[in-house]
């Protein structure tokens, strides 16, 4: 079978961690990698078994042996990137949040309907088989209605040094800092997968650091038919990761909600089930479910994602939009 050729962009921590299970598939494989630096970008060639290495961006989106580029730059670039491999032809698979607001959002999905390419954003967390698992139940009304739904993404310390940096990632408003944006986007997205639905409801409050991006957020969900939702993230406070379904007739508890690799269900006459899936997580990251299901889109000839629509990706922005108005987060690029 032919394995799709990725091309990466941005070879920092997070392409290092999705590489590491690209390089497992069978379905996928490393193709090439392009940074500012080509000393970067062949380390990461090297260390991935990449055939290529580039110092230039626009390079490998000219490169015709690659299928999907995957954008794993700083949250403000996605949308600068995104936008220019799809213009050359170019399938993308763009790390989230894929656009920092709806109205970039909005450009790149034009912007695959114009090109006629693939486009996703990179939420790998519902891919996980325990992710397709909860849809189903949630679905299908084993444990009756879902009425409740909690979500924690922390991590940090108010006493850390980095939280006074204007210049780190996660601190700086110009380079759209926050917790919303790098954790609680899990949340919005975990609480949006339970449900299929938007809330009809958002209240939102937020600690700011200092350098005016939010530190720790806290939102509740009001949804029809009596559901609500709580969550809470962070860059400053180490929380659990614990994600809790509560449903007419029982709950699921997740160990780690974001990264799930096994589920407690509680049914209503106290009987619980543990589930598993079958891969260790000392073998896979978690990244191989997305890269397998978008290897799978590409050569199916799909553009968007059934697991994770378009519409799902602006439904999960325009709720982190409103959530940012009320706390009023905005970015000085916006």
């Amino acid at each position: 079978m032919k394995k799709v050729r990725f091309g990466v962009i941005g070879p920092g921590r997070i392409a290092n961690i999705f590489c590491s299970d690209l390089v497992k598939s069978d379905m996928a494989e490393l193709y090439a990698v392009a940074s500012r630096s080509m000393e970067k970008a062949q380390q990461f060639a090297e260390k991935y078994g990449a055939v290529k290495a580039y110092d230039s961006y626009e390079a490998l989106a000219d490169d015709k042996e690659i299928d999907i580029i995957y954008i794993a730059a700083p949250h403000m670039l996605h949308k600068k990137y995104s936008l220019m491999c799809m213009e050359k032809g170019k399938s993308v698979l763009c790390e989230k949040p894929a656009g920092i607001n709806e109205r970039e959002l909005q450009e790149m999905i034009e912007c695959a309907k114009e090109n006629d390419v693939f486009f996703m954003e990179g939420m790998w967390t519902r891919l996980f088989p325990i992710s397709q698992e909860i849809k189903k139940i949630a679905n299908n009304g084993k444990l009756g209605k879902v009425r409740h739904i909690e979500a924690n993404f922390g991590f940090g310390s108010w006493d850390d040094e980095n939280i006074n940096n204007k210049n780190h990632r996660l601190f700086s408003p110009d380079m759209a800092g926050g917790a919303l944006l790098d954790l609680g986007v899990y949340c919005v997205a975990f609480a949006q997968w339970v449900t299929g639905k938007n809330p009809i409801n958002i209240s939102a409050l937020a600690k700011m650091a200092v350098q005016g991006v939010d530190a720790n957020t806290v939102f509740i969900y009001e949804y029809e038919d009596n559901c609500t939702a709580s969550l809470q993230c962070s860059i400053c406070q180490n929380t659990s990761s614990i994600g809790r379904v509560f449903f007419d007739d029982g709950r699921i508890e997740l160990e780690c909600f974001y990264r799930p690799f096994n589920m407690e269900i509680t049914y209503g006459d106290g009987r619980s089930e543990k589930i598993s899936d079958n891969s260790p997580e000392e073998d896979y990251y978690g990244f191989i479910y997305e890269i397998d299901h978008v290897a799978d889109c590409i050569l199916n000839g799909l553009k968007e994602s059934p697991q994770h629509s378009w519409k799902d990706t602006l439904d999960i922005v325009r709720q982190m939009d409103t959530i940012r108005k009320q706390i009023n987060l905005k970015y000085p690029f916006e």
